[in-house]
């Protein structure tokens, strides 16, 4: 039964073994050091910030390749509520990489504030 229980768990994580992931969430926090340490589990390449910052965070994304981002909703809001200078950039293909984004801690809003 434990067996089958950790299966389900590594179904659902949003990480895959060996790709880069950006963990912006505070890693003083569970939901933040659990994805450190599943990444680390996975030999992920893991890029961190010292402190949030919505743009700094995208860069990392794009600079790295990162194809995982773990934030707190609020950091997700945050992103989403870039300037349109940063919509531009999306549109024009940086900041496609991630394909998997995992958020924790609380619920999403439905609406960016």
């Amino acid at each position: 039964m434990r067996v089958r229980t950790l299966k389900a768990v590594l179904d659902r994580t949003p990480w895959r073994a060996e790709e880069p992931i950006v963990i912006v969430a505070p890693m003083f926090h569970a939901w933040g050091f659990s994805q450190l340490v599943l990444a680390a589990s996975l030999a992920c390449t893991i890029i961190t910030r010292r402190k949030f910052d919505a743009e700094a965070t995208l860069d990392l994304v794009d600079r790295h390749q990162a194809t995982g981002l773990a934030v707190v909703p609020v950091m997700f809001d945050r992103i989403m509520e870039l300037p349109p200078r940063c919509v531009v950039a999306t549109a024009a293909g940086r900041y496609a990489s991630p394909r998997r984004r995992a958020h924790g801690c609380a619920p999403m809003s439905s609406s960016p504030s």
